[in-house]
């Protein structure tokens, strides 16, 4: 990550210091793996999570994205989709990419071998954490993940 973020040019201004960096890191080593991006961002200023829940998320679902781009022969067919904003009272982000995985019994699983596989996991738990909606969808070809967090009112 240090090397991804020594070599970061802010394409994408999302708003907040912190998304930038995470975001723009990750779209710097996408663009490298030659990756169709298209990013629309927008995040607010104060998040309903942590800046560390914000990079264990987001960092966990843009490392699973390239990775399954990588794993596509055609480099025409690689792409990566990411939204992340404010809806009504929610904090909203969504990825979404190209893959030829399939789910196996119905779970999402890593195939990285053992001492991987914990990404899904942790992103689950906070979601979880932070009474969020999750949805993960899988079809022919594509892969995408949306997620929903309600912002706490302060008084």
């Amino acid at each position: 990550m240090n090397e991804d973020l020594n070599s970061v040019d802010h394409v994408v201004k999302t708003g907040n210091v912190m998304a930038d960096a995470i975001v723009n890191s990750k779209v710097v080593l996408a663009k490298r793996k030659e990756i169709r991006l298209d990013v629309t961002a927008k995040v607010p200023e104060r998040l309903p999570i942590s800046d560390v829940e914000f990079c264990v998320i987001f960092g966990n679902l843009m490392d699973n994205a390239i990775e399954a781009c990588e794993k596509l022969a055609s480099k025409e067919e690689r792409f990566i989709r990411i939204y992340i904003g404010q809806f009504k009272k929610q904090f909203y982000l969504s990825v979404t990419n190209a893959t030829n995985q399939k789910r196996r019994a119905g779970r999402y699983y890593s195939l990285k071998g053992e001492g991987h596989g914990f990404g899904l996991y942790r992103i689950d738990k906070i979601v979880k954490e932070k009474n969020g909606y999750l949805n993960r969808k899988d079809e022919p070809g594509v892969f995408a993940t949306e997620i929903m967090l309600p912002f706490v009112l302060s008084d």
